[in-house]
């Protein structure tokens, strides 16, 4: 410890600090690093509403907008039940029931009508959401010509996005 006194204090601090013995042998490990992204989706929609019409109006067509909002390039299907008053067809009904009870109507998945949006595979709605994760989709209604009475006609689908 004498010859230590004669030494500059820092220099003594760093021999100190230095590991007493290297044997020259080395062991390493992994270690995963981890993050999750939550993918889930938010789904929100407007009704389809068709509107005030008289009792002989011809076909009358309506739309929705159907929201998505997920992560970004999410794989995602969207289906569309037939309805609480199916019956060979979507159907809208007016609470009271007797003649006239129901009105037919359809949801289709494109502007000129003729691609009905279900709920197998080849009548969902299908895609890959873009960098924002926000997917805006129209449904489109449509009643055709029919003879109702003056009531107001209701049904509920259920939509369900799958990813």
């Amino acid at each position: 410890m004498s010859g230590l006194r004669s030494l500059p204090i820092a220099l003594v601090l760093a021999l100190m600090a230095m590991p007493s013995a290297v044997s020259g042998k080395t062991t390493t490990n992994t270690m995963t690093a981890r993050l999750d992204v939550d993918t889930s989706c938010r789904l929100t929609t407007e009704p389809l509403a068709f509107g005030n019409v008289n009792i002989f109006t011809a076909q009358v067509d309506a739309t929705a907008r159907i929201q998505l909002r997920c992560g970004p390039a999410v794989a995602y299907s969207v289906a569309i039940d037939n309805g609480l008053n199916f019956n060979g067809q979507r159907r809208m009904f007016n609470g009271v029931g007797g003649w006239f009870a129901y009105v037919p109507y359809q949801i289709y998945r494109n502007a000129a009508r003729n691609q009905v949006w279900g709920a197998t595979f080849a009548t969902m709605v299908t895609g890959i959401t873009p960098a924002n994760g926000r997917v805006t989709l129209t449904a489109y209604g449509r009643v055709p010509s029919t003879i109702v009475l003056p009531r107001d006609y209701v049904d509920t689908v259920t939509i369900t996005v799958n990813f």
